[in-house]
């Protein structure tokens, strides 16, 4: 007989609807699981929200104090989707009170609170997993066996901002530069530079063709496109110092700030 596990999902907005989303589709996905998860009780501050989810998913109840979902004894795991300043609190509690927990990234606002709550969970015995979202697509296992195996030395996605941003936030955090090929094809030279994909990656290696021959046998698409070092970055023709961008990045916000107050 399979097994009925409650569920409790913390702030029902669009991360908390997908959550729920995602607990009704394990019985049709994963039929041989022997898991049916079924929908406890949700919490929102707002009603509209928690009434919303009761009504799209079945949720047996809905509050608007979270700690009612940890204190609900037939609740066994908890999706916390909340606001990231509020992970450490919600997390901790949730651990304190035995439930497992599935917390949306960030799980931490900074490397102590992430710090704090990986101590917890460790000392805990309880189960606990961290929403990224592109964990198991092919592309990023065979990334992490690469990185697991001492192949890369570094590696950016670039579903953000595409090509450059990846390799302006790589530089300026590793201080190197690196000199950028032309595109090969006839790809315009903004979609080559800023076009987002959540399947590609940039990642930088000291041995380019052991990677190539990896990524062509595993059937990855992958292209060189230039070399690192120096102190500074060159793109189609354009130079800046790694300094001088990282300077600019990091002064921008302040000033910004001090110009409106």
């Amino acid at each position: 007989m399979p097994r009925e596990i409650g569920i409790g999902v913390i702030a029902m907005g669009w991360m908390g609807m997908t959550h729920s989303r995602a607990y009704q589709q394990v019985v049709n996905r994963f039929p041989d699981s022997g898991i049916v998860p079924r929908l406890k009780i949700c919490a929102d501050t707002e009603p509209e929200r928690t009434g919303e989810a009761t009504r799209r998913f079945g949720f047996e109840r809905e509050t608007a104090d979270w700690r009612e979902v940890l204190a609900d004894p037939e609740v066994e795991v908890v999706s916390i989707t909340s606001p990231n300043w509020l992970h450490r609190e919600m997390c901790l509690a949730a651990l304190e009170a035995g439930k497992h927990v599935f917390c949306e990234k960030p799980v931490g606002r900074d490397a102590a609170e992430t710090g704090e709550i990986v101590a917890a969970a460790a000392g805990s015995r309880l189960q606990t997993f961290t929403g990224f979202c592109y964990r198991w697509s092919p592309v990023v296992q065979h990334l992490r066996g690469l990185i697991e195996a001492g192949d890369l030395t570094a590696c950016h996605d670039l579903s953000d901002g595409g090509l450059l941003v990846g390799l302006a936030e790589m530089a300026m955090a590793s201080d190197i530069g690196a000199d950028i090929n032309d595109c090969s094809d006839d790809t315009p030279l903004h979609a080559w530079g800023y076009g987002e994909d959540q399947a590609r990656y940039l990642v930088t290696t000291k041995d380019a063709a052991k990677i190539i021959a990896a990524c062509k046998a595993a059937s990855v698409p992958v292209q060189e496109i230039g070399a690192t070092g120096g102190a500074d970055l060159s793109f189609a023709g354009e130079t800046i110092a790694v300094a001088e961008l990282k300077e600019a990045h990091e002064s921008w916000l302040p000033a910004y700030m001090a110009a409106i107050a």
